[in-house]
């Protein structure tokens, strides 16, 4: 299941088979001719991988609904990845189990964002996938995604439907019978 390249008096490394995930025991015995050898392995781990996620727009007191996203791992198991997010505007989407839901526990997972009541404006979310280092033996590694949420502002009463961008209407469509002077 591995290929072993090196020499005795030299460095080794050992690759898993293309077609495995498994680790590379932390220590082993191999055969180096007619005698047994030990050899001590140290883990080479990679990052953690997360799909890129396309920027949303939504309007004002609603959700995103579900958002998905793949995390992968080439030593560990998916199930053993963990997601954590940050918003760069907290006033639009607090970092709470509230604002925020995740489902899911293997590769394929999901994210609900739920802005703040009555607000709108734009936020960057940043999702950051990490491995374990406690299963991987050796230091936590992590990569993330972000992607630009705009929460439009609600229909200004009277006027139907408006473009707010940082609190300026920059777009009003009146509905029919009705001036947009009120």
């Amino acid at each position: 299941y591995y290929t072993l390249i090196g020499v005795p008096s030299g460095s080794w490394m050992v690759t898993p088979a293309a077609d495995r995930t498994t680790f590379v025991p932390a220590f082993s015995s191999i055969r180096t001719g007619p005698s047994a050898r030990d050899v001590d392995f140290g883990i080479v781990s990679s990052p953690p991988t997360i799909s890129a996620i396309a920027n949303r727009v939504i309007p004002a007191n609603t959700n995103t609904g579900a958002i998905r996203f793949t995390v992968g791992d080439g030593e560990i198991p998916a199930g053993y990845l963990t997601v954590s997010v940050a918003s760069s505007n907290t006033n639009l989407v607090p970092a709470t189990t509230t604002n925020i839901v995740f489902e899911g526990a293997g590769a394929e997972r999901v994210v609900i964002i739920t802005p703040a009541s009555d607000a709108f404006g734009t936020a960057t979310i940043t999702l950051t996938v990490s491995d374990s280092a406690t299963f991987a033996g050796g230091p936590i590694l992590s990569t993330s995604t972000s992607f630009v949420l705009r929460v439009n502002a609600r229909p200004l009463a009277g006027v139907g439907t408006a473009l707010v961008l940082d609190g300026r209407v920059l777009l009003a469509q009146r509905p029919p019978g009705k001036s947009l002077a009120g």
